[in-house]
């Protein structure tokens, strides 16, 4: 069993797996399976494509009146994801966040 921990400083999701594992110095301190939207395959393309975004991001924000039992938020989209969408003329989506 992991040790209790009070902050983590890093989240890995392995999507093909449905795996997240949480680490503290390189330790892990928790895995547990996930799910993922209902077209898991590939990154995030545009709102709404029901895909998970591939990258490494930073969790921005909180929400604790989350219905979940935790709601930690990514600095998704990041500015090649903007330029991307802009370029292709839909919108790269957002507000995207992990739930517990």
């Amino acid at each position: 069993m992991a040790p209790q921990v009070t902050q983590i400083d890093l989240i890995l999701i392995e999507k093909s797996a449905r795996r997240l594992t949480a680490m503290l110095i390189g330790a892990i301190v928790l895995q547990t399976n996930v799910a993922l939207g209902f077209e898991p395959e590939g990154d995030k393309q545009q709102e709404g494509d029901g895909k998970s975004s591939v990258g490494i991001f930073q969790i921005d924000r909180r929400n604790p009146q989350s219905a979940y039992r935790l709601s930690f938020g990514i600095n998704f989209p990041l500015p090649n994801d903007i330029s991307r969408a802009l370029s292709q003329g839909i919108n790269p989506g957002g507000d995207i966040f992990i739930h517990g």
